[in-house]
């Protein structure tokens, strides 16, 4: 019994020590902010119950900390829409930006996937997946609000090591 015990003991010292050492080697997180200002096109529209689901595209411009464009896909859940769509009790949405662009003097692509929730306002977080040319060991995440079309976001980044 104390043999398992040291072995599982060790096991999680090991396992703590994998997660700590990068983030000891990681640059210092920085704050991150500006403005998404999307244009959104619906694709397709269908019924599931009472919920009227979207899916869709949009075109993005980012400025602040993400400077450049973005293609971005999502799916918008209006909850329990009867009889009128046009006024849901809620609203949640999930998608995925594909950015380009800079952050700050370095230029690449990242990934970054949103989710969201709609009362009056929009009001979301975001976090990123990847990203390929110098923005590869970008790491971030944070938070996103405001009426729509028009957003702020705001959240810390940091680089880890390559």
């Amino acid at each position: 019994m104390r043999k398992k015990m040291l072995v599982l003991v060790l096991c999680c010292i090991t396992l703590l020590s994998a997660f700590l050492i990068p983030a000891i080697h990681a640059t210092k997180a920085t704050p991150a902010g500006g403005t998404w200002v999307y244009t959104p096109s619906p694709i397709s529209t269908r019924w599931a119950g009472s919920n009227f689901i979207v899916d869709g595209q949009e075109d993005s411009i980012w400025t602040g900390t993400f400077v450049g464009t973005s293609y971005d896909t999502f799916t918008v859940v209006k909850h329990d829409a009867y009889p009128d769509p046009n006024f849901p009790r809620f609203v949640n949405v999930i998608g995925v930006i594909n950015f380009v662009g800079k952050v700050g003097d370095i230029e690449g692509t990242l990934e970054i996937l949103f989710v969201g929730v709609k009362w009056e306002e929009w009001r979301g977080t975001w976090v990123i997946l990847g990203g390929t040319g110098d923005l590869e060991n970008l790491r971030g995440r944070g938070t996103w609000y405001g009426p729509g079309g028009n957003l702020l976001y705001d959240g810390k980044i940091h680089f880890d090591p390559s």
